[in-house]
């Protein structure tokens, strides 16, 4: 059988077009392998990268995911502290409600009561969605790094408690 000679093409690649073209092949060639970490020099090496650049790129990546980890968990945590608050919401307004139709029959008020309540928590619980729910900006930056102070304060405390 025949092989088909490929015309080689002259033409020219920019730096960045260059990383994204041998990432989608290294991305294919290695899908689903894993690398040592000698592994990962040597193929530093052969594309020219020092080993001080391959560890400066190592531990911005490691910072990057680390960040990536964290937003992630303080996103979870208030998503789960707002369903709280909203469970907390609708159990304490059903029981408003029935207490307001048992209140009626006896006293024939002509407003229904527990919809000030309602109304006035409901507004508060939709602001908190909207707050909760809003994952970029300068609102969640300011809590996602309040939050990492705290985390990281939490973990130095423990960590002098531990002997």
């Amino acid at each position: 059988m025949e092989e088909i000679e490929r015309p080689v093409s002259r033409q020219m690649y920019s730096e960045e077009e260059a990383r994204q073209i041998l990432d989608r092949a290294m991305g294919l060639q290695v899908q689903g392998r894993e690398f040592s970490r000698e592994h990962l020099e040597q193929m530093a090496r052969d594309l020219g990268i020092s080993t001080d650049q391959l560890q400066n790129a190592e531990q911005n990546w490691l910072a990057e995911r680390e960040t990536s980890t964290d937003r992630q968990a303080f996103i979870a945590q208030r998503r789960r502290e707002f369903r709280t608050h909203l469970v907390t919401y609708v159990i304490v307004n059903v029981f408003l409600f029935v207490l307001n139709i048992v209140t009626f029959t006896i006293s024939r008020a002509p407003v229904p009561w527990f919809l000030f309540p309602l109304l006035g928590w409901g507004v508060a619980i939709a602001l908190q969605a909207w707050n909760v729910y809003q994952t970029e900006g300068d609102d969640f930056d300011r809590d996602f790094m309040r939050w990492q102070q705290k985390k990281k304060l939490r973990q130095q405390h423990y960590r002098e408690l531990s002997p």
